[in-house]
């Protein structure tokens, strides 16, 4: 059985979701725009965080934050032209 800290998490989720959906395409976009503009911003960073947290070379963290922007930017292109 889980207690309500535990599932609390979950239902901030599920109302967080929800409150997405309701924005435009255009909206998230933007906002997704913008984080990929802080990743851009913070890449060198995220890179070392992720290389001393995972043990990867910095050379392959740097790669993987890189395909961070490469893959959301593809993410929101499809959405925009499906909707």
């Amino acid at each position: 059985m889980y207690n309500l800290g535990e599932l609390f998490p979950f239902i901030t989720a599920q109302v967080e979701q929800k409150k997405w959906a309701k924005r435009s395409i255009t909206e998230r976009a933007d906002i997704l725009y913008k984080f990929i503009d802080l990743v851009e911003k913070h890449k060198e960073e995220l890179a070392k965080l992720l290389s001393d947290e995972t043990g990867k070379p910095i050379k392959e963290a740097r790669a993987e934050i890189a395909n961070v922007k490469i893959g959301t930017s593809g993410f929101i292109e499809r959405a925009r032209k499906e909707n």
